[in-house]
C-alpha cells in the first residue's frame, strides 16, 4: 500500500514537471503577458498595431503568459532585432494539489476537503 502511495506522488510529480518547459533563467529583455490578451505594439515613431498573445508558457503563479520580447511598454523593433513571440516559462511552477482521492490512513481525501483536517 505504502509503495503503491510512493508511485502515485511520483508519478503526479512527474506528470506536472513535464506540464510545461521550465527555465529558470530570467530574461530581462521579455515582456509578459496574459493569454489571449491585446497588446499594443509600437514600431518606430508612427506605426501602432496591437497584437494578440497566442504563444504562451507558465509563471510562478500558474498564469498562462508569453512574452514579445521586451521589457517597455512601447515595444520599438530595432535595428536587426526582430519582435517574435517565445514559449518559455518564466520560472519553475509545480503547483501543490492532492490527487483526486488518496486514503491517508483510514480517512478518504478528497479535494474539496482540507489536507490538514481531512474536512
Amino acid at each position: 500500500m505504502r509503495q503503491e502511495l510512493m508511485t502515485i506522488c511520483l508519478l503526479i510529480v512527474v506528470t506536472v514537471a513535464c506540464a510545461c518547459t521550465t527555465d529558470t533563467h530570467i530574461d530581462e529583455d521579455k515582456q509578459y503577458c496574459k493569454y489571449n490578451t491585446r497588446r499594443k505594439l509600437k514600431v518606430g515613431e508612427s506605426r501602432i498595431y496591437y497584437r494578440r498573445c497566442l504563444e504562451c508558457s507558465c509563471t510562478t503563479d500558474g498564469l498562462i503568459c508569453c512574452g514579445y520580447g521586451s521589457n517597455s511598454d512601447d515595444l520599438e523593433q530595432r535595428e536587426g532585432y526582430e519582435i517574435r513571440k517565445r514559449r518559455r516559462c518564466k520560472y519553475e511552477y509545480v503547483p501543490i494539489t492532492p490527487p483526486p482521492q488518496s486514503l491517508v490512513g483510514s480517512t478518504l481525501i478528497t479535494p474539496s476537503d482540507d489536507i490538514l483536517t481531512g474536512k
